[in-house]
């Protein structure tokens, strides 16, 4: 071999020698086979189609739904139950600006009703997720506070049922978009 020739590769499968160029397709072949091979991370669920729970374990539920169509300012509902019981219907309305997520519980004939909670947003770690603007479509976080609703569901609920608490709602599961209501 002469000075400044690439000396032949010996591939790791054979003692055979390969040529510079065979030997970046077999490196490259394997790279592919092994990325497909591997698990995938499964896509983001978005925030209208969640189901979180309670972290208390009472079985609570917290659901997104579609805004309110003759309302401006409604950028979601959420639905909380036990069981088949509908406890609070909540409209979500954005602040502009900073950015403040608010609930407000909706009567049956979906008016606003009393003063508005906050939500917050939490990644697996517990730091802030909230986003700068609330969409239905944005991936749901891990977890879901709102300071303030144990304390409403014990004035509102006493004797009927178990209460809230102030808890933290936690991602279980994507939903269908049928069973999304």
């Amino acid at each position: 071999m002469h000075h400044g020739a690439v000396p032949p590769l010996i591939s790791p499968m054979s003692s055979t020698r390969l040529s510079p160029i065979a030997f970046s397709v077999r490196t490259l072949l394997l790279a592919i086979s092994l990325f497909l091979a591997s698990p995938r991370p499964t896509l983001a669920c978005p925030l209208s189609h969640s189901l979180y729970r309670d972290s208390s374990g009472q079985d609570f539920e917290l659901t997104w739904q579609a805004p309110i169509r003759d309302r401006a300012s409604s950028q979601a509902t959420l639905q909380i139950r036990h069981g088949d019981d509908l406890l609070y219907h909540l409209d979500l309305t954005q602040a502009s600006g900073y950015g403040t997520i608010f609930l407000r519980l909706l009567d049956p004939s979906r008016e606003l009703q009393g003063d508005p909670l906050t939500l917050n947003f939490f990644d697996e770690t517990l730091a802030d997720a909230n986003p700068l603007f609330f969409e239905l479509a944005q991936p749901a976080p891990t977890y879901v506070f709102i300071p303030g609703l144990g304390s409403y569901d014990y004035y509102q609920r006493r004797g009927e049922g178990p209460l809230l608490g102030e808890v933290m709602w936690i991602f279980e599961r994507c939903q269908t978009a049928d069973s999304t209501q």
